[in-house]
């Protein structure tokens, strides 16, 4: 298993793993701005996440997805430790997430590991979209 930076060529590998893991997609491949990673075996994109940062020292993960092949293989932590040491190289200290409600593996998984992994849970939330047309 290889974890790289993303490349442009990888995009349609990463949108058909994003949806095999009921994980909306971005719209276009210029969603995808950030730190980003994948997770590769044999030429095949099995894992992927983003990190978007601002000006400040905390950053928003998006687009986590590990192929339900290669779930239970610590693929995750592994992309989790690779983006954690590229934030902190990058002066970015905390970072925040959404789970689905639905993914009951990964909260479970995550409140398992709280403490350990200094996980907080902010509070019950409910995240919107709206698109804006012309």
């Amino acid at each position: 298993m290889i974890i790289r930076p993303f490349k442009a060529e990888d995009y349609n590998q990463v949108i058909e793993l994003l949806k095999l893991c009921n994980v909306e997609p971005p719209v276009e491949q210029s969603d995808l701005k950030g730190i980003c990673y994948v997770a590769e075996i044999e030429y095949k994109i099995v894992g992927c996440l983003w990190a978007v940062n601002g000006l400040s020292t905390c950053a928003y993960l998006d687009f986590f997805a590990i192929h339900p092949d290669y779930q239970n293989t610590k693929l995750g932590w592994n992309l989790l430790k690779v983006m954690d040491k590229t934030l902190r190289l990058n002066n970015i200290h905390r970072y925040y997430f959404y789970i689905e409600p639905d993914n009951t593996y990964f909260i479970d998984l995550v409140d398992k590991y709280r403490k350990a992994y200094r996980v907080r849970k902010l509070r019950d939330l409910q995240f919107y979209r709206r698109e804006i047309g012309e």
